[in-house]
């Protein structure tokens, strides 16, 4: 009889990667960085440059400028801020009953949930439409309105694996309103272990990454503005200077992927 080994072998990566080790030491070298980043004195300054660092180095691989990073506490809460800063951003030019939303019905819940909630206070909200595991680029040429102000979509379905050409729907988005930017948001947790995050090479305007997802440290993502949205348009919380001012209501993180 062949002997079963008891060794076990963890596959559970597109829910959760074991931490690296390189993860790990620069996580750990963070927590001797106690002081506050946005304080003059020696320690805050010490802090400040690593945590700046970080944000460098991550808006180089996205292709944007460094404000465009906002650290978060994962890919929940940047896909949160991002729909639903933008959509409230747009109730200055729109009615919620004007506006018009496509998403991946397939995706996270994060992502789902946020356009379910403005759903259910008179958003009109359409599933993008799908033939098998793809886009339906002919469906969807139709479904774009020109009332529709966001498309929500995953590179890469954090079930199945399959990923989408989202790089593509930004060329259809386009063609079909070519006078009026409909925004698009890509939650790219899944790709960075099998592909770019480069904001170009997605085609998108927000760009939500996930440190757990990819060997970090759990408790650490990032929420990517490039160009069109300066993260100062997106103000959900009053009362905080922290993040440039505008974004959340929380102090400067200190990432534990800075050098994974």
């Amino acid at each position: 009889m062949i002997g079963i080994s008891p060794r076990r072998t963890y596959l559970d990566w597109a829910s959760a990667a074991p931490v690296s080790p390189r993860a790990w030491r620069a996580f750990m070298n963070a927590t001797k960085l106690f002081g506050n980043p946005g304080s003059v004195h020696a320690d805050g300054v010490a802090a400040r440059v690593v945590l700046e660092e970080a944000r460098t180095r991550i808006a180089r691989l996205a292709g944007t400028k460094s404000d465009g990073v906002i650290f978060t506490s994962g890919a929940t809460e940047s896909n949160n801020l991002s729909i639903l800063g933008y959509l409230h951003l747009n109730m200055k030019e729109m009615s919620l009953e004007e506006m018009h939303v496509l998403y991946l019905s397939s995706a996270h819940s994060s992502t789902t949930g946020p356009v379910e909630r403005f759903g259910s206070v008179g958003v009109q909200i359409e599933p993008v439409a799908l033939q098998g595991a793809t886009i339906d680029e002919e469906a969807l040429k139709k479904q774009i309105r020109p009332t529709t102000v966001l498309v929500v979509m995953e590179a890469v379905c954090g079930e199945t694996g399959t990923r989408f050409d989202t790089r593509n729907v930004r060329r259809i988005l386009n063609a079909i309103s070519p006078d009026r930017h409909i925004a698009l948001h890509v939650d790219a947790s899944q790709l960075p272990l099998v592909g770019s995050f480069e904001h170009t090479h997605l085609g998108a305007d927000m760009i939500t990454l996930d440190a757990q997802k990819v060997g970090g440290v759990r408790g650490s993502g990032v929420l990517i503005l490039p160009k069109m949205l300066h993260c100062s348009r997106l103000r959900l919380v009053v009362g905080s200077s922290m993040h440039f001012g505008q974004v959340r209501k929380r102090q400067h993180l200190q990432p534990p992927l800075q050098k994974h």
